[in-house]
């Protein structure tokens, strides 16, 4: 029996399957779908950046629940700032291992004690915290921790640095 023409069949069909396949989003991929849809549906917002993680340029995601608009007219404004997890141990650092984003806006001191309890709660997933004159948010690799989990993360950071 002469098996030349099941081969080429088999490998006729893997040809057209092996495409198609790739087509098929992973777990992961569907993880990461959920979780942005989830956000979405509860009035979150999710965006994309890199930082700086081991000397190598780092993906994730920021999570960011709304702030109440403030008064701009009245003269009213919201310090914006950035504390991000560094690679190093230094005394330079706030709490040893976290940056203020850029170097140049620092939360105002009255959140420090706040956010050093927050950020030594912190699973290693969570990679900093943000609070911008419209939004609270916080770096996620989108690792271990749950929508619910986060949600809540940041419904705490509202209540101790949204004002």
């Amino acid at each position: 029996m002469n098996l030349w023409p099941i081969i080429l069949i088999l490998l006729a069909i893997a040809m057209v399957a092996g495409p198609i396949m790739m087509f098929k989003p992973s777990n992961r991929d569907r993880r990461l779908s959920e979780l942005r849809q989830a956000a979405a549906q509860n009035g979150l917002h999710v965006r994309m950046t890199t930082i700086p993680c081991n000397g190598a340029p780092r993906s994730v995601a920021i999570y960011s629940m709304p702030l109440d608009k403030i008064e701009e007219d009245k003269g009213e404004s919201r310090v914006q700032w950035a504390l991000l997890k560094g690679d190093l141990s230094h005394d330079v650092h706030f709490d040893n291992r976290w940056n203020w984003k850029n170097n140049e806006k620092m939360a105002p001191k009255h959140y420090h004690d706040g956010l050093l309890q927050l950020i030594r709660s912190f699973d290693p997933s969570i990679m900093g915290v943000e609070v911008t004159y419209d939004s609270i948010g916080v770096y996620w690799t989108e690792q271990k921790l749950t929508f619910d989990q986060v949600q809540a993360l940041l419904k705490e950071c509202k209540t101790d640095f949204g004002d």
